[in-house]
């Protein structure tokens, strides 16, 4: 029984740690899709 308490309490802080990584890196990968946008359009028009 120890065990399986051990294995929930370090499976919450990761899966935590997951979601916190993902936002992270949309944030990111949204931020450089409009530099890359506005860049783009600026040299076209």
């Amino acid at each position: 029984m120890p065990v399986k308490q051990w294995d929930a309490t370090d499976e919450l802080p990761f899966m935590t740690l997951c979601s916190y990584t993902v936002q992270y890196w949309k944030n990111i990968l949204l931020f450089f899709f409009v530099r890359i946008f506005i860049l783009i359009r600026d040299s076209v028009g």
